[in-house]
């Protein structure tokens, strides 16, 4: 880092800081001891690059950009956020003002938030932010692709809260002028239609598709009819398979009703009708989809098929030993299970129903390491080995006993991380909520009201 300030590379310096801070997976800069070495050394590197900032803060923007896609990546959202403070800090020293610095310190917080589960923190950044964004409409283009960026992220965060209303509000503020004609938009940050950033605008499209995919009354009518305008303004392959993924899940959700939409997403998606896996880095999120499309659709002779292929295949080689234990291969082990769970119900091989339990235990077990959502998710693949292991001879007790209490400490779970749009209760006692309204209550049996909350597991969530 030093070496960097005397050769006057500020590019370099935030570089090797970046280096330096992941290396160490502590608090921020600014919370070392007094008197600590370390952090008057770092105070005085501070001091130089904010004179080096002084001269030129482009670096510090560009840093502060690729901090943005830093804080998303799994296990970096603090450093991510640490780092953002960080590169404010020598603009501050620097008494350099920078609108767009600002706003990509917001939106890498917002994200950090998110992704740390930390919806009070995320509730007055996004406030900050609303009392900033004005000011974008100064900068142009750039202005445009800021706020799209910091509204899409914060659409999702609300859709991860199951606030399906807000989050569609948040979109609808640009989206609006959209749907009045490119021009509109256009004119609202005083650049020309053809200038307007049309991956972005398809990004929240399919951001808009999901909320009405997963809430609590899906629409599935519109979810199309929103990746279907996404397609229209993606051309990069990965951005449109995405779209034709996101229209695979929604087939799925309407089972028979959906058959059509799927055999069209399987002509731009042809793996999807392989009865082996798709064994390619890259395409996991696809793979989860063939396996979902596979129960929805397949015969139990495609599926033992599957499932017979799948033994034989070495995914260890296809897919690399960190992206397994990422999203989404805790929802592939999921279905997997729920594959094996139908050929036990259809054959009645109770070989079946053990290697179902095996993969929601390993579904569990992973999804279990990530945020918020992903330890609902968690909790839903134990639910799901349960409700197996109560229709098993000699474990039905042991396996009512765990139902009540996954379904109690799923309850818990929701209404402490997610408030009342996840699950609440009135004061007559009767439950409301994405997942509570679906409760029907203490005159049924644990399998009766675990079966019934996994309805609000819909789209991409399995």
């Amino acid at each position: 880092m030093q070496a960097a300030l005397e050769e006057r590379s500020l590019a370099s310096f935030f570089e090797r800081s970046k280096d330096f801070h992941v290396g160490r997976r502590q608090p921020r800069f600014a919370e070392t001891q007094p008197n600590d070495p370390i952090a008057e050394t770092l105070a005085a590197q501070l001091c130089q690059a904010a004179q080096l900032a002084k001269q030129n803060p482009q670096p510090v923007l560009d840093f502060l950009r690729s901090v943005s896609q830093l804080v998303d990546k799994p296990g970096y959202a603090q450093v991510g956020a640490d780092l953002a403070d960080f590169s404010v800090g020598i603009l501050n020293q620097a008494s350099q003002a920078m609108p767009e610095a600002e706003i990509l310190a917001l939106q890498v917080h917002l994200s950090a938030a998110n992704h740390l589960g930390e919806r009070h923190l995320a509730d007055p950044i996004w406030e900050q932010y609303i009392q900033r964004e004005e000011q974008l409409k100064e900068l142009g283009l750039r202005g445009l692709e800021l706020m799209a960026e910091m509204r899409n992220r914060r659409a999702i965060s609300r859709l991860d809260q199951f606030c399906f209303d807000e989050a569609k509000i948040i979109l609808a503020y640009i989206l609006t002028h959209v749907e009045q004609g490119l021009e509109s938009l256009a004119r609202m940050f005083n650049v020309s239609a053809a200038q307007l950033p049309t991956r972005l605008i398809g990004t929240l499209y399919g951001t808009l598709g999901q909320i009405y995919a997963l809430q609590s009354e899906p629409d599935h009518r519109r979810a199309e009819e929103c990746f279907r305008k996404a397609l229209g303004f993606f051309t990069v392959p990965e951005d449109r398979q995405r779209q034709w993924v996101y229209l695979g899940h929604l087939a799925c959700d309407q089972g028979e009703q959906g058959r059509a939409l799927w055999q069209e997403v399987c002509a731009e998606l042809p793996d999807l009708t392989s009865l082996s896996p798709i064994a390619e880095e890259g395409k996991q999120y696809v793979l989860a989809l063939q396996i979902k499309g596979q129960y929805v659709f397949g015969t139990l002779a495609d599926i033992l098929a599957f499932l017979t292929n799948w033994q034989n295949v070495d995914l260890t080689s296809a897919y690399s030993a960190p992206s397994r234990q990422l999203h989404p291969f805790g929802l592939i082990h999921q279905g997997l299970g729920m594959l094996y769970e139908r050929a036990w119900r259809e054959t009645q091989n109770i070989d079946y129903a053990n290697r179902a339990l095996d993969c929601y235990h390993q579904a569990a077990e992973l999804m279990d390491q990530g945020g918020p959502v992903l330890k609902v998710l968690s909790r839903i693949a134990r639910s799901r080995r349960w409700l197996v292991k109560s229709e098993l001879p000699g474990a039905e007790e042991r396996a009512l006993q765990r139902l009540r209490e996954l379904f109690l400490g799923l309850r818990g779970y929701l209404a402490e991380y997610f408030g009342e749009s996840a699950w609440a209760e009135g004061p007559d006692g009767r439950s409301y909520g994405h997942f509570g309204r679906l409760d029907p209550g203490p005159a049924y049996s644990w399998q009766e009201r675990t079966r019934a909350i996994l309805r609000a597991i819909r789209f991409n969530y399995w």
